[in-house]
Parts: C-alpha cells; structure tokens; sequence
C-alpha cells in the first residue's frame, strides 16, 4: 500500500476512534462498505490517552516532534514532544519548524493547478514541453503522470552520484541528470511507490510555467496568500530554535543536506499550524477556484476497490493529486473517508490526515526519520495495548 506505514499514526487514530466513539476502532472488519456515522462529540478519555502516550514517549526521545489534532476548528491536542535539538537541549514546541518531507508533493500539486488555473499549462501537457533534451522515453509522459504515480521515471535518492552532491547547492538541471537517461521502470515495479523524481520535475516545471523560481513561486501563490508565516521553501542559515534539527534515530544527527539538493522533493519546512491552514484552504476552497480544490481532493488513479483486495485497512483506496484517498475499515463493517499523505526523509517524518465525515485533523511533524514507535516488539505491545484498552 502507499505510504501510511507510521504505526505511530495508526496509534493515535486507533486511540482516538475507539474511545471517543466516532466510527469503532480501527482494523479488523469485513469488506461491507458501510458508512460510519460521524459524532460531534469527542470523548475527552481519548485525548488524555493520546496525551499521556506522547508525553512518555515524548521523554525517552521515543517521539521527538509536535502533533496537532482538531475538529471542526476546535483544538483538540496542540503540543511538541522531545527536543528539537538534543545538543543544545532545545524542546519542540507547537511553533517549531520542521522539514515536511513528501509532504512538498501537496504544495507542488496545488501549484500546478493554480498554474492551470491561470492558463499556463495542463496536467495533460507532455512534460517534455517544459525540459530541454527531454528524453525521447518521456515524450508520452504528461503533468498528471507525475503526481499519480504512474510516469515509470526511475527515482534517483540511493544513486551514488546523488548521496555524493546532496551537501552542496545543487541546480534543478543537475539532479534531472541523475535520472535522465535512465531506463523506465516496468509498471509493477512503481504502481504504488512515491518517487522524488516526479516532484523535482513538478518543481521545475512550475519555474518554467511561471517565470519564477520555484521558492519565489510557492511564496508568492501560496505562502503569503495564505499568511503561512512559519512555511517556507528552507534556507539553510536559518538558526535555531526556529528549525528542528533532524536525527536519523534519536541522538544520531542526519547527514547534512543542502535544501537545494532536496528541491521540490522534500525542501519545503512548515508547523503544524500551518499546515492545517494550507489544508482548510483546500478544503473551503479559498484558493484557486473551486476546481482546483475539487481536482486535489478526487480519485484520479485507482489502486484497489471493492472488487480487488485493499488488505486489511481499506475498502478502497486511490490517489488525487498530492492526496491519498480511500475509506478504511472500522468495526462492525463500517467504514470512513480519509485524505491523507505522509512520509520520510533525511531526517525527517511527516503525516497529515483529513477525515471529512467527521471534519477531524491530524497533522504530526517529527524530527526523526524513523522514530523507535514504529518498529519491533514495541509496535505490538503499543497495538495490543491499546486495543485491549479499548
């Protein structure tokens, strides 16, 4: 399945949905598709059990982030967990900025739209129209390809050429080239699987389509239209305790990285706060017109449905643009929509979820990329505790 893997987000949604009694807890189930129905009340247990796991977890640097729940424009849960730099025993905070990781596929999605929005282009355009010496290989390759996962461009993040440049400034050009002339992949080999090779030439395409460069671009169209004051595409001066600094487990620092050589695959950096904004205008339509709101938040790939096996979680699951759709399993063969995208990189981990039926957020940014919640024994003892709670 794509890319909602974080045990630590199922716990938190298992947790909130079997004791606040919006939709039965999660997993388990048949494959009826019925549709949960949503509760305005939120039992106040739910949240006291999500609180004290963060904060244990949160003092043994189990979980280093902040996490941000709200309904319908209430808060819910607002705090930071752990330190945002162990070094200088410097904490998370609800303001802390971290790296979004794939999250930047979001704001990429929602640039182009706004793109075509204005004329500039189509998600059908060939995305040759747009790079020079296009490769003869990606002459049938549109926009829309990019974002649905479907281009079979190979992605470039384990070259050895990539891993020896990513301390550096790096040009967009240059990390085209890591993957240019390579051969395309064979379509079962990428159906699923997010490719930062697709967001670098979103990226690119959106200097090209708009005369901008991409940072300018995003902060002009998005950023302060939006009054995301904490959002922005990263410099690498920016000092602490603005930023988080990233750990590939806790105590062990990420490798440096230019935010160059991360680009329009990962160089975005936000808060939680902000995030929920960027996704509420999404949602209320406040940016763009109606259509591009509607065209982010609709299946246009499927990965499974009724009629083919979405594993345990989902009745049906496909991808919008920059957005993962689908309605997952609960009890008793219910069933609830989810919007969702997450991901992980150098040093950084990120999820955000929309469950419109119950106009519920759960957004949570963490500043390791793998935190130890996630794996091993702890993982059962976390699912088997809570669901016995339950």
């Amino acid at each position: 399945m794509p890319r909602k893997t974080y045990f630590f987000v199922l716990f938190i949604l298992s947790c909130f949905f079997c004791l606040s009694g919006l939709t039965g807890c999660m997993g388990g189930g048949n494959e009826q598709s019925a549709v949960a129905t949503p509760s305005s009340a939120v039992n106040g247990d739910s949240i006291k059990k999500i609180k004290d796991l963060l904060k244990s977890e949160g003092s043994t640097e189990k979980f280093t982030g902040t996490v941000l729940i709200e309904q319908d424009g209430k808060v819910l849960l607002r705090e930071g967990y752990g330190m945002a730099d162990q070094a200088q025993k410097i904490a998370n905070t609800p303001e802390t900025r971290f790296r979004i990781a794939t999250l930047s596929e979001q704001f990429n999605a929602l640039s182009l739209l706004l793109l075509q929005d204005q004329g500039k282009l189509t998600l059908n355009d060939p995305i040759c129209t747009y790079i020079p010496d296009c490769p003869a290989t990606w002459k049938a390759i549109t926009i829309q390809q990019l974002f649905v996962h479907t281009s079979s461009i190979p992605d470039y993040l384990s070259l050895g050429d990539y891993l020896a440049m990513k301390a550096k400034p790096t040009t967009p050009e240059q990390l085209i080239g890591l993957f240019k002339d390579r051969p395309l992949l064979e379509f079962t080999q990428y159906r699923t699987a997010y490719n930062a090779a697709n967001q670098v030439l979103a990226g690119y395409i959106i200097e090209k389509a708009s005369g901008q460069s991409y940072g300018e671009y995003l902060q002009s169209t998005i950023f302060n239209p939006l009054h995301l004051t904490h959002t922005s595409y990263v410099k690498n001066d920016e000092p602490l305790p603005a930023y988080a600094t990233g750990y590939e487990q806790p105590g062990i620092v990420s490798d440096p990285i230019d935010a160059s050589a991360l680009y329009a695959a990962g160089g975005i950096s936000s808060t939680v706060d902000d995030l929920y904004t960027f996704d509420q205008a999404i949602i209320q339509h406040k940016i763009g017109s109606k259509a591009v709101g509607d065209s982010l938040l609709t299946i246009h790939y499927t990965y499974c449905s009724l009629s083919q096996s979405c594993g345990p979680s989902y009745v049906s699951l496909g991808v919008g643009y920059g957005w993962f759709i689908g309605r997952e399993k609960g009890e008793n063969g219910l069933t609830r929509q989810i919007y969702y995208d997450n991901g992980s990189y150098e040093g950084f981990s990120a999820a955000n979820i929309y469950y419109p039926e119950q106009k519920l957020s759960i957004i949570i940014l963490s500043n390791v990329k793998r935190n130890p919640i996630t794996i091993g024994n702890e993982e059962n003892f976390i699912e088997n505790d809570l669901f016995a709670s339950a």
